[in-house]
């Protein structure tokens, strides 16, 4: 059967899926779309689908397949014949970008980044992506892009080599400065107000994906644009999903600390003054609890939880004046709240606390603190508190988690 056959075949069966009312024609034809999609020209058919006029299902379906084919199915090719491939997957990414259609926009941004990490020979990814994606106003874009290309480093179905991770991850280190130019650039577009969100947006989201993995905590602090971080999560009116972006931020800074930490040479005197900032946000999430904004909630209960685990070893072996029990107390203060799952959150803090405290073999310093929180469970798991049934399931789930302590 020729391509263009198969074409008219795919979308009147993703039509039938999609929107068909018969039971056995959609899954007559979910088995046949399922077996195209192991077929030799997968791929040549899903690129005519989205180069056509076509309808979203049909689009969504033919970007998915593309990024499957690459990801379980890449054939070894020379970097000339894929570069053709490259240029394709970019102009169908300008054209639903400017469409806004976004599943197709997010798979296709995969698909460009499997395809990029999978080809041996292709060695700069911030240098060949912005090549084919930073042309007119398509900065957004292209940080859109880079932050799924992070993502895609560390998928563990991608099977790529360690060592192609890592020759990847330094490429893009090497560009750090170009790449926080790009962001803070980006982060500081001026316009209407949806429009300076929404880049606000899409650079922290970028930014959050490198933190770490890419991008030393060490490094980024050095630039201003984290500290415009630090003043989103003191500001009570931040637009929430920006918010989110900044306390993802935030908390991936705080996780590569909180693995620094035990490696003999770490010292937390670098990062000092914005773990002392960030143990100031309490008041803000007292403040979101009031206003029962449930994803700003989320955002700080994670910060305070990688915040806490990052200053562990040096409350207990360090006895730094600054930090002194903030971590515990800071803990112990999530129970003010009386919120089952809130607290929950918090476990991970006290099972590290406690790996530490037995390996140091020291836990004078906190053993007021150790009793608190032990008395503090105590009292949330008596059943007599219960007195609003819709939190019985969450009681129930919070005893049953006490008891493995």
């Amino acid at each position: 059967m020729d391509v263009d056959s198969l074409v008219t075949n795919v979308i009147c069966a993703v039509r039938t899926m999609s929107a068909g009312s018969n039971v056995e024609e959609i899954r007559s034809a979910t088995n046949w779309l399922n077996e195209f999609q192991q077929s030799d020209m997968a791929v040549a058919v899903a690129e005519k689908i989205l180069n056509n006029d076509s309808f979203p299902a049909a689009w969504i379906f033919a970007a998915t397949t593309i990024r499957t084919k690459l990801l379980k199915n890449f054939q070894r090719a020379s970097s000339e014949s894929y570069s053709v491939f490259f240029d394709s997957l970019a102009a169908l990414l300008i054209k639903f970008y400017a469409m806004r259609i976004k599943p197709v926009v997010a798979t296709l941004s995969s698909a460009i980044a499997v395809l990029h990490i999978r080809v041996q020979d292709w060695k700069d990814p911030v240098l060949d992506l912005s090549s084919k994606l930073v042309t007119g106003n398509q900065h957004l874009l292209f940080l859109s892009v880079l932050s799924t290309y992070a993502e895609e480093l560390s998928n563990d179905r991608l099977r790529v080599g360690i060592c192609r991770r890592q020759e990847l991850k330094q490429a893009m280190h090497l560009q750090m400065n170009n790449v926080m130019q790009c962001v803070t650039s980006i982060f500081a577009t001026s316009g209407t107000e949806a429009e300076c969100l929404a880049a606000q947006h899409c650079a922290l989201q970028c930014l959050s994906h490198l933190i770490g993995p890419i991008f030393p905590p060490n490094e980024v602090i050095q630039y201003p644009l984290f500290g415009k971080i630090l003043e989103i999560l003191k500001d009570k009116s931040a637009d929430a999903a920006v918010h989110e972006c900044a306390a993802e931020c935030a908390s991936n800074f705080l996780l590569e600390i909180a693995d620094m930490q035990y490696k003999p040479s770490f010292s937390l005197q670098h990062y000092k003054h914005i773990i002392l900032e960030l143990f100031e946000l309490l008041p803000m999430l007292s403040s979101a609890v009031t206003e029962k904004d449930e994803r700003k909630i989320q955002s700080y209960v994670k910060l305070f939880v990688e915040l806490s685990e990052s200053c562990i070893t040096t409350m207990i072996t360090e006895a730094d004046p600054d930090i002194g029990k903030k971590p515990v107390t800071l803990m112990l203060d999530m129970f003010t709240f009386k919120d089952y799952q809130l607290i929950l959150k918090t476990f991970s803090f006290w099972y590290l606390l406690s790996e530490a405290v037995y390996k140091m073999n020291d836990h004078c310093r906190i053993e007021e603190e150790i009793y608190k929180y032990v008395s503090e469970l105590m009292n949330l798991c008596r059943y007599d508190e219960d007195t609003v049934s819709r939190y019985f399931l969450y009681a129930h789930l919070f005893r049953h988690v006490c008891s493995i302590l």
